[in-house]
């Protein structure tokens, strides 16, 4: 649905109450939810939204537990999400805010290409955190250690792994570690 602009479903039009996954994927034009998603898939638990390039804000989702976001570069907020569980964010680098959600179990973030790690996982609060980054920022958060700007993002999250991406410069030389 490459050419899909906008999803009409208003706030006073029940429908779908008992949907319970929701998969929307490579529409590149469309640019929001609909009200009546947000008022009426009272059963909604798990939404997935990849190739979505024009969608900004993902909020109001009462129901959902699980929440998978990927390859959207205008993502600029997910907010009022309160029932999540877990959460994954890939390839979202400008997403700057993710609040109003409760302590949730786990969350997974991937991006290759950043180079920090975002500012909201300062207030962000899941119980396990899985972090997919490049080598350098990974080399970046351990030369910096307990202390650093990048560990202060995650230091009050119960349980962090970090992996570093499989591509590899060879001629790449971390300066702590020479």
């Amino acid at each position: 649905m490459s050419n899909w602009v906008e999803w009409l479903w208003e706030e006073d039009q029940p429908a779908m109450p008992k949907l319970k996954k929701l998969f929307i994927e490579d529409c590149p034009k469309l640019s929001s939810l609909p009200k009546g998603l947000l008022h009426h898939a009272t059963s909604l638990e798990l939404l997935q939204i990849g190739n979505c390039e024009t969608i900004k804000y993902v909020e109001n989702l009462q129901s959902v537990k699980d929440l998978r976001i990927f390859n959207n570069s205008n993502l600029h907020k997910i907010s009022n999400v309160p029932n999540i569980s877990f959460i994954r964010i890939s390839e979202c680098p400008n997403l700057k805010i993710l609040e109003n959600l409760k302590r949730f179990h786990r969350m997974e973030l991937s991006d290759i290409l950043m180079e920090t790690l975002p500012e909201y996982l300062i207030t962000t609060m899941p119980e396990k955190l899985t972090i997919w980054c490049k080598n350098e920022l990974l080399v970046k958060i351990t030369c910096q250690g307990i202390g650093g700007s990048e560990w202060k993002k995650f230091e009050h999250i119960h349980v962090v792994r970090a992996l570093g991406s499989l591509l590899r410069d060879p001629g790449f030389k971390p300066a702590c570690l020479r």
